[in-house]
């Protein structure tokens, strides 16, 4: 296994070109890919910090874990559960059409999810990205190789 420090540096540049990719997406009307990678941005983040607790999961749905593990390391900790639930809850449903009940129409995540959705999950994404990012740089002396524009 890698060194904890250089697995969350590795999750922590990859949300960073997620939440790049994520603003392009928004900013070119693929509101369902710009808020699926908001979703992932957000995990990745959360991800990187729990490698460096050397916590390492496939799981999704993090913001328990992570709330639990650094509630005291963030004063506003119960906006960014907030933020990541909001996110959590949108992951599937920004990636993949929904089809398993015969009762309702087929959700296709390119037509259903329009600008207003995706601006709520960006915004979302970038309280956490950026909470999250600062903290793992300044206090945790994790390296980032993108800057934000």
């Amino acid at each position: 296994m890698h060194e904890p420090k250089k697995v969350a540096e590795a999750f922590l540049i990859e949300s960073g070109a997620d939440f790049q990719a994520a603003r392009v997406l928004f900013r070119n009307g693929c509101y369902a890919r710009a808020t699926y990678l908001a979703q992932q941005t957000v995990e990745k983040a959360l991800k990187a910090a729990l490698a460096l607790r050397s916590i390492f999961t496939t799981d999704h749905s993090l913001s328990p874990l992570f709330s639990a593990l650094y509630a005291a390391a963030f004063p506003e900790m119960e906006r960014l559960v907030a933020a990541v639930q909001a996110l959590e809850r949108l992951g599937a449903r920004a990636r993949f059409p929904l089809y398993h009940r015969d009762d309702l129409a087929i959700w296709i995540p390119s037509r259903e999810l329009g600008k207003r959705e995706s601006a709520s999950a960006l915004t979302h994404c970038e309280f956490v990205y950026q909470n999250v990012r600062s903290y793992l740089v300044e206090t945790e002396g994790l390296a980032s190789f993108l800057e934000e524009a």
